[in-house]
């Protein structure tokens, strides 16, 4: 896997600890509508050295094959984040799955961007990780996130009951899976 990824618009990015600033800048710009979505977050989170660590041990998870998180820039501002995509939870053997998870700029809505990076963060996983299943979960409300899913290629497995521990409790999510075409599971 390489460290950068390009679309038309965009870059996707693994980023390494000097980049601690610039993904602290993008979570304070986002915290108020990051927060309520997400579990609750150490009480050094905003801080350049909890994100430099932070960025330091998801390389070596990256480097180890056990997850990918990009951040996304666009290509007439490529040093200002406006989104990341994460592929967590990644499982081998007789799986080949994942966990996909994304969040995007509150000022960078509606241009198209998520639907870009997440088509090619999706190619990524399954042409280079050989990732077969790529599990999104997503709350009942959240409208945007399932349009995104469905527009991406995602289909609705149903409900996942109390499924994570979110600022206010625990909540329900909607399962959605992208499963590749059958042919790629072969490419072990």
């Amino acid at each position: 896997m390489l460290f950068c990824y390009e679309t038309d618009r965009l870059f996707l990015k693994v980023l390494q600890q000097d980049s601690a600033r610039s993904v602290l800048e993008f979570y304070k710009n986002n915290r108020k509508i990051f927060e309520p979505l997400e579990p609750p977050k150490d009480e050094n989170f905003y801080t350049e050295k909890y994100q430099g660590k932070l960025l330091s041990a998801e390389l070596k998870n990256f480097l180890a094959g056990k997850s990918v998180r990009f951040f996304v820039f666009t290509k007439d501002c490529p040093n200002e984040i406006i989104g990341t995509i994460s592929f967590n939870a990644i499982n081998r053997g007789a799986f080949h799955n994942c966990q996909i998870g994304y969040k995007f700029d509150k000022n960078k809505l509606h241009r198209g961007y998520a639907t870009e990076s997440v088509k090619k963060a999706v190619q990524i996983a399954i042409d280079e990780m050989n990732i077969h299943r790529i599990e999104a979960y997503i709350l009942p409300d959240n409208i945007a996130s399932v349009n995104l899913a469905k527009k991406v290629g995602f289909i609705s497995e149903g409900m996942a009951f109390k499924y994570a521990r979110l600022a206010s409790g625990w909540h329900d999510h909607l399962r959605y899976v992208y499963i590749a075409p059958d042919d790629d599971i072969f490419k072990l």
